[in-house]
């Protein structure tokens, strides 16, 4: 019995050992390739959604809520994922609206890769507040956003022949 394991192990021949040679090596460039990216994990960036009204599409009175786009521009070099949207509320117009008469919900997970230097736009769920004066209702509104993002070295896959 002693002998079973140091002559199995004798017996290999040498396109066994370049066998796991190969695969050793395999497991090393895909661990390289899969870690490889810019060093940076992630981080967040500002994006300020600009609410025009247009009474044709989108009018939004006090009370009422609409979907608008939010364009998140990635100036990195290296492709990233948002993980999130924050919560906005409006600042002021120079018309006399107040502050956070408009808000909008945060968005968690939502969908889209952004590739470098590209844009990307995302859906958000903005409400005006019920007690907004009616002159608020035709009026431009910006609201300042917290986009956080990661690193998306990590969904790159490399694939060998045809998909």
């Amino acid at each position: 019995m002693e002998h079973d394991l140091g002559t199995s192990v004798r017996s290999l021949n040498v396109y066994d050992g370049l066998a796991l040679l190969i695969a050793l090596t395999l497991v090393a460039v895909g661990f390289f390739i899969g870690t490889a990216g810019s060093g940076e994990a992630g981080g967040t960036t500002t994006a300020n959604l600009t609410v025009t009204p247009d009474d044709q599409v989108r009018p939004l009175a006090p009370g009422a809520t609409a979907t608008f786009p939010v364009y998140v521009k990635n100036s990195k070099d290296y492709g990233v994922r948002v993980t999130s949207i924050s919560a906005g509320s409006s600042t002021a117009t120079a018309s006399g609206c107040p502050a956070g008469t408009l808000t909008s919900a945060a968005v968690d997970s939502p969908v889209g890769f952004i590739r470098a230097n590209s844009l990307h736009a995302y859906e958000v769920s903005v409400t005006m507040a019920a007690t907004a004066d009616a002159k608020c209702k035709g009026q431009s509104f910006t609201l300042p956003l917290t986009v956080a993002y990661s690193s998306a070295a990590a969904d790159r896959h490399f694939s060998f022949g045809s998909s």
